[in-house]
């Protein structure tokens, strides 16, 4: 393999990565076409492997194309912190650390949990992608993010990934406090769409009740909002309604059933949410290898 790698070669790389264009991506690296797909497959021929998949529309990213642009990423940042250092510059401009975090999390989670535990020595520039919860994977997948805020998946157990646990919450069943007198028979229910994340996990919720969904979307913020304007009864995370249940804006779902004295479901109605934090088991920039090991300590992000 012939290492005499160029920097923009590296830089053209995660321009293309991103974009998945060709042409896009020569444009925006101001050079024609030609030029631009001359510089890939130089890298591609210096690195002894093929790091873009032609054959697809848009072009993807093969699987040494995938952790390539975890180390590429990694140099250039690199490459700058250590220009600023040379420059003497009065201070170091802050570290960018990429996070693709679950839109809920994102909104509602991390903001509090991260500047209220992190060390400001880190010095470190949070660039917080909010996405959904496949899409946020993707964007790791891709090298797209260095770091990826999420919930516990089977997948995050075997290489190439490595994960850690911060916190456990719950999915709850709330309802406007004010907007609970519903008919047992046709309980309206704002849902999750069925492809979303919390879709899939409130699945057997809707077919083993008698609830009839009238809203459906990916994004619980728009959950919240439905019920909290007395739409109907939803799942919403716990940390996204804490002070909505403390005030007595919000709160549990607990009905019977008519003629019955049983209930018909048993509250508190809750699914599990383990908040986890993913990477790749591979060198990262110096920025998130630092975050990495701070959040690894056993008293960071602890309530």
């Amino acid at each position: 393999m012939n290492r005499n790698l160029e920097t923009q070669w590296l830089q053209d790389f995660l321009t293309l990565a991103k974009v998945k264009n060709f042409s896009k991506a020569a444009t925006l690296r101001r050079v024609t076409q030609p030029a631009f797909s001359r510089r890939i497959q130089a890298l591609e021929n210096a690195l002894g492997v093929e790091l873009i998949d032609r054959s697809k529309h848009p072009i993807a990213l093969t699987n040494p194309g995938k952790e390539f642009s975890i180390s590429a990423r990694a140099w250039l940042n690199q490459v700058e912190t250590d220009c600023a250092r040379l420059k003497q510059a009065a201070f170091l401009s802050p570290q960018h650390v990429r996070i693709a975090a679950a839109h809920s999390l994102a909104t509602n989670w991390l903001p509090q949990r991260l500047f209220s535990s992190t060390n400001p020595e880190l010095n470190i520039h949070y660039v917080v992608d909010p996405l959904d919860v496949d899409v946020a994977f993707k964007h790791l997948e891709e090298g797209q993010s260095d770091l990826l805020l999420t919930f516990f998946d089977e997948r995050w157990q075997y290489p190439p990934f490595k994960y850690m646990e911060l916190e456990e919450h719950r999915l709850i069943l709330v309802a406007n406090t004010n907007h609970q007198s519903f008919e047992l028979e046709s309980v309206p229910y704002v849902a999750y769409t069925p492809d979303s994340y919390m879709g899939r996990l409130t699945t057997a919720f809707i077919e083993q009740s008698r609830v009839t969904p009238i809203f459906s979307t990916s994004l619980s913020d728009l959950v919240k909002s439905a019920v909290m304007a007395g739409a109907g009864v939803g799942w919403l995370p716990d940390y996204a309604i804490a002070q909505e249940l403390e005030s007595g804006q919000l709160s549990l779902i607990e009905w019977e059933a008519k003629g019955k004295s049983e209930h018909l479901f048993q509250p508190p109605l809750h699914i599990p949410l383990k908040v986890v934090l993913c990477r790749y088991n591979r060198p990262l920039s110096a920025a998130a290898e630092s975050l990495w090991s701070w959040l690894s300590q056993d008293s960071l992000l602890r309530p």
